[in-house]
């Protein structure tokens, strides 16, 4: 879903000399095109070699992980910065009962994370040198920041 008020790529496009995106979503890709032109692929396979790889909010949405990570991670890159929504500050939305408990989440996600099981799910392509966990957004949400 393209939304142009909330896009980061269009609130980046006044300080970056280029900007691409990947996105499975063909009419996200052609709304993003008319307002930040740019390259924009819909797999990894076009992808070449970047400064700066952004992956926000995008992991709990992937239903394999796994092979994501695998395909971000074979992309040339100096720096990746990855967030999520973090499960220790949304502890709230789970209403226990007394025999089960209600999520509160958004619908499309697939997964929860915390600071530990996000640097777990990186863990087969980063090591302590190269990764900073980072809070972000109140604690609301969390990333990993990842240097080549």
């Amino acid at each position: 879903f393209y939304d142009k008020s909330t896009n980061l790529h269009v609130k980046l496009k006044s300080v970056a000399s280029e900007l691409h995106g990947l996105d499975n979503d063909e009419e996200s890709l052609k709304s993003l095109i008319e307002d930040c032109p740019g390259e924009y692929f819909n797999s990894f396979n076009h992808l070449d070699e970047y400064d700066v790889v952004l992956v926000p909010e995008t992991l709990e949405h992937i239903r394999n992980q796994e092979s994501f990570l695998s395909n971000l991670f074979n992309v040339s890159f100096k720096e990746i910065i990855l967030t999520v929504p973090n499960i220790v500050h949304y502890g709230k939305e789970i209403i226990q009962t007394d025999d089960s408990s209600i999520e509160i989440n958004h619908p499309d996600h697939k997964s929860w994370h915390s600071p530990y099981t996000l640097y777990n799910t990186l863990k087969p392509w980063i090591n302590e040198n190269n990764c900073e966990m980072i809070y972000l957004e109140g604690k609301s949400m969390i990333g990993a920041r990842i240097t080549c």
